[in-house]
């Protein structure tokens, strides 16, 4: 971990400041940090250029519009979030969101799918854990229509589960080897996985077909890694097994479109 310092405007004494925080990071995010603010730097001077020698009803070209995107990872407007201090009753904990942004280009079956069909909907899904999955329906740009599912109630039981389990396995001592222990306490939490996966899998097939939406986009799943914030046993279960439950509903989703006819 390193400490350091960020800058952040603030409305401090009357007035807009740019107020240095003393945050604490880890080295990969210091390392992006650095990175973004050299690409905000190169943004700010590009479109500062073009904008020098254009007229300000001028049409930018697409070689101008493609100058002025974030190459690698930029960051966008700061923000502080305040929390209470488990760790430390009666205090407050402030965290800095820094959201980050990247140009992606747009896959060659996309545009022909797009050319095809200029006001092709498009469902794009974000899934969670609090939130199972955040939907949008998407056409010409504009956001159609949103839908969430909320996550905290299976997080909730799942979590009661394991810690039953974990509870019963230190109360019986050294496991057996080849041998499941917790059976219908394991069966319990497996049944409540799958079928939220088939039903939040079916909810998302759905609203793509309220929407006459052919095209659902899922987010890009990374592998799992285990929370930096400390948990016991049973939370870092619950924390493992809502990540997979990411790939459940990516699964899930199949036998529902073709059911669905979609």
């Amino acid at each position: 971990m390193q400490q350091t310092f960020v800058a952040v405007k603030l409305w401090y004494a009357g007035q807009w400041q740019n107020v240095p925080l003393p945050i604490t990071l880890p080295p990969y995010a210091h390392v992006a940090l650095l990175a973004a603010q050299t690409e905000s730097q190169r943004i700010r001077a590009a479109r500062a250029q073009i904008k020098a020698r254009k007229s300000a009803k001028e049409p930018w070209t697409e070689a101008e519009r493609a100058a002025v995107r974030p190459k690698v990872w930029a960051a966008l407007s700061l923000s502080i979030y305040a929390t209470p201090d488990k760790r430390y009753p009666g205090t407050v904990r402030y965290a800095l969101h820094v959201p980050m942004q990247k140009y992606v280009p747009t896959p060659e079956k996309a545009k022909a799918q797009l050319a095809a069909d200029p006001g092709l909907p498009v469902v794009t899904v974000d899934l969670g854990v609090n939130r199972l999955a955040v939907m949008g329906a998407f056409a010409l740009g504009q956001l159609l229509a949103t839908q969430f599912i909320p996550g905290g109630d299976l997080n909730h039981k799942r979590h009661l589960l394991l810690n039953a389990i974990d509870k019963t396995r230190r109360q019986s001592g050294r496991l057996q080897a080849g041998v499941q222990d917790n059976v219908p306490l394991w069966a319990k939490v497996r049944n409540m996985d799958e079928n939220a996966a088939r039903q939040v899998a079916r909810q998302i097939v759905d609203f793509a077909l309220a929407h006459h939406a052919k095209v659902i986009v899922f987010e890009y799943l990374r592998g799992y890694k285990a929370p930096k914030e400390k948990m016991n046993r049973a939370g870092r279960k619950n924390h493992k097994r809502a990540y997979w439950l990411r790939g459940q509903i990516v699964r899930g989703y199949g036998p529902w479109r073709f059911a669905r006819g979609s």
